[in-house]
């Protein structure tokens, strides 16, 4: 690949990178004159202005634009404003007040506000997760309030498709629940992960909107060498109202320092109206290192012991996560056998990255060993046999017993054992060779005469019925 082919294909993954992390599902309401309500959930970039969202929703409006104050709202699907029966008012729901709230800026013009409702500066920009209105309302003239506010309706209910439910699982041990901003904690490199993530379809029956084509993305940010981690499920769909379970495993970079990072959990869907929707949920993934730590990586022995050789290589990978240098051992085990591999001696330095890996292959010896399936165990010793970490496997050895024995040593000519060998032969046994011994002559005549008298009644029988054929067409 050329450079120029290799920097577009870096920037187009950028780009496709970007779009599914920057995307923001804002949920609006528009509230009609007639009582009725108009609810759509906009897709867009992190920080679309309010009036960017609307025109999106593809709901009929048309505005009016003040230099320096941006646009406002005049009409929606026909319906106009005056002074007399109020005029359109720009909403934002409170998530902390759980109520709604004029908005004290413009829907554009000016820079992004800063979600401080005493603060006047700016215009709204859009977070996935908000929700946002506009009524048609009078307002009173002695407190400055409106008369009325946009019926209100979960955001769940507008852009269903929800992450529910967090489990996460470091080293088999669960942190069940997480919510929004929560710690996962005790987790260090090489840690396995494991996340069992609930993923909804909480539209509503009258919408009846199913989720196609939606994905699970687990990102770590910067953990990897001080770049991000990603692990991503295959496709799945969710009909309106049920839930899916959706599993995703990874390791933790073997690279990845003392820190706190951001562990992002995105979902995305094509719904069945054409929308695309999106969830995600921002968590924290603590890692550490102990004073002493190392972690069996990979223990994976050939399969079996067959009868050519009863001696199987296991490979192995050995890292230290901790902070000091470790000398350690390996002990490989099984039931009825003891010890059957090992090695000591071994020294691993406690690094970042590869340098703090130990690989090696033991040979394990089955020789005293009968058929069967064996699980075998290998034990990592380490800091003076105080620690240790410990994996399985299973190794089937091979029945031999019903394989080929060397041939005795073959009778001298004349002997009775000769003898009675070819008195009891079979003519079906008899090798193919030119040459037979002076008794086996008139048993091989016989089993000629047969076949000749078989191949020639068959020619006989096939000629009959030939020639019966013949009469009959005549």
């Amino acid at each position: 690949m050329n450079k120029k082919n290799l920097f577009l294909a870096i920037f187009i993954f950028i780009l496709l990178a970007a779009d599914f992390a920057g995307a923001a599902n804002i949920a609006l309401i528009v509230g009609l004159p007639n009582g009725t309500a108009i609810e759509r959930c906009v897709n867009a970039e992190p920080n679309t202005d309010g009036y960017r969202i609307f025109q999106m929703s593809g709901i009929k409006s048309s505005w009016s634009y003040s230099v320096g104050l941006g646009h406002f709202l005049s009409a929606v699907e026909g319906y106009g404003s005056s002074a007399s029966d109020g005029y359109w008012s720009f909403f934002i729901y409170d998530k902390n007040s759980q109520q709604w709230k004029v908005s004290p800026v413009g829907s554009d013009g000016g820079a992004c506000w800063n979600g401080d409702y005493s603060s006047y500066s700016g215009h709204y920009c859009g977070v996935n997760g908000d929700i946002i209105g506009w009524v048609r309302t009078t307002w009173n003239s002695e407190t400055f309030t409106p008369d009325s506010q946009p019926q209100f309706s979960e955001f769940q209910s507008i852009c269903g498709l929800s992450i529910t439910n967090v489990n996460a699982f470091v080293d088999g041990k669960k942190q069940g629940n997480l919510q929004e901003g929560d710690k996962i904690s005790d987790a260090y490199p090489g840690s396995t992960m494991q996340f069992k993530v609930e993923v909804s379809n909480l539209f509503q029956s009258d919408k009846d909107i199913k989720i196609n084509n939606a994905y699970l993305r687990i990102i770590v940010e910067g953990i990897d060498a001080d770049e991000d981690f990603e692990v991503e499920s295959d496709e799945f769909s969710i009909r309106q109202g049920a839930s899916r379970k959706v599993k995703l495993s990874f390791n933790v970079p073997i690279t990845a320092v003392e820190d706190s990072y951001n562990l992002l959990i995105n979902v995305e869907g094509e719904g069945s109206d054409g929308v695309t929707y999106m969830d995600s949920k921002n968590l924290f993934l603590n890692v550490r290192k102990e004073s002493h730590r190392l972690a069996l990586l990979d223990f994976s022995p050939e399969k079996n012991a067959s009868c050519n050789s009863r001696l199987v290589n296991a490979d192995f990978r050995v890292a230290n996560v901790g902070r000091n240098d470790e000398s350690a051992s390996i002990s490989i085990t099984s039931a009825g056998l003891g010890i059957i591999g090992g090695k000591t001696g071994i020294s691993i330095p406690a690094e970042s990255g590869e340098n703090s890996i130990y690989s090696a292959q033991i040979l394990l010896n089955f020789e005293n060993a009968t058929s069967g399936a064996y699980e075998i165990s290998a034990t990592v010793l380490y800091y003076d046999g105080k620690k240790q970490e410990v994996k399985s496997a299973e190794i089937i050895v091979e029945n031999c017993s019903a394989q080929p024995q060397v041939a005795a040593e073959a009778p001298k000519e004349g002997s009775s054992q000769m003898v009675q060998e070819r008195a009891d032969a079979v003519p079906a046994q008899q090798p193919y060779a030119p040459i037979y011994p002076a008794s086996t002559i008139s048993q091989g005549s016989d089993a000629i005469l047969t076949m000749l008298t078989v191949a020639v009644t068959l020619f006989v029988v096939l000629l009959g019925t030939l020639v019966i054929i013949l009469i009959k067409k005549k």
